[in-house]
């Protein structure tokens, strides 16, 4: 990042302004394009809890099923007619992150440890692919673990050098009492291999779908996702799972009740900027 680049600092309602704006944005495309999204994670308890962001929260998350993820993935870039929107998959050379972005490039944002070298890129929301998943518990835990641990790999490649070296040991013997040398493959090449196994199990095909990241291993009853159903977040009315309630008891029990005082913070850390 070069500082020439960098305005004014963006604060937290502006922040959200811009989150929603993308989120907007992106929801008019699916709509135009015929893709499935559903509110997700913090952001779909959010609309249910607070009609808009959860009040200590500062992210969006949008989930959609893998099908219409690989195709969002391919035209987004192509077909948006509005440039100061990017979209990026995690097998592109700018990502950050093993999951898809989309960045409003008229900020920055700079979060701790990742390396910006290739480039710095905007305030974003997150979209996750939503993937079938095995219809024996016990293989859904195997099969997510393995998952996760190559998740955590990519996102380790993405950090400074100094933050990799914390980590780049540990990762590099549990990789290697499996055969596997994930540590000196590609980004790209984590990611391909990660996709690869999470269409194992075909999106529509079985009784469940999975919800998987770094920490999230949910295995999520299919009917939830057959249909959609409209709710309020912030300005907005957005796409929600049909069965929104068994997905979010499955994520957070009690979803409706706060947590403590004490837990009612940000688990994010980054400074954002509108980009001169």
């Amino acid at each position: 990042m070069r500082k020439a680049e960098v305005g004014q600092e963006l604060t937290l309602e502006e922040y959200k302004k811009v989150q929603l704006n993308i989120l907007k944005y992106v929801a008019d495309f699916c709509e135009q394009h015929e893709l499935r999204y559903f509110l997700a994670d913090g952001t779909l308890l959010g609309a249910v809890r607070h009609k808009g962001f959860i009040p200590w929260d500062d992210d969006i998350d949008i989930r959609m099923p893998r099908p219409d993820y690989d195709r969002i993935i391919r035209i987004f870039n192509k077909e948006t007619e509005d440039i100061d929107f990017l979209l990026v998959g995690p097998e592109d050379e700018l990502a950050h992150c093993y999951f898809v972005k989309v960045y409003d490039m008229r900020t920055i944002k700079i979060e701790p440890f990742l390396d910006y070298s290739k480039g710095s890129l905007g305030v974003d929301i997150d979209i996750f692919p939503i993937d079938g998943a095995p219809e024996d518990f016990e293989e859904f835990k195997r099969w997510s673990i393995e998952i996760r641990r190559y998740n955590r790999t990519y996102a380790n490649k993405k950090k400074t050098l100094l933050r990799r070296s914390m980590s780049i040991a540990k990762d590099y013997f549990a990789c290697r009492l499996r055969g596997k040398w994930r540590p000196f493959w590609s980004a790209a090449k984590i990611a391909r291999i990660t996709r690869e196994m999470s269409e194992e199990y075909p999106y529509g095909e079985g009784n469940y779908v999975s919800y998987l990241g770094l920490t999230d291993r949910f295995r999520i009853p299919y009917d939830c996702h057959k249909d959609f159903v409209m709710l309020p977040f912030e300005d907005g009315m957005f796409h929600a799972p049909v069965g929104y309630d068994t997905a979010l008891t499955i994520q957070y029990g009690d979803y409706m009740k706060l947590p403590p005082v004490e837990k009612q913070v940000s688990h994010h850390s980054y400074r954002a900027y509108k980009r001169k």
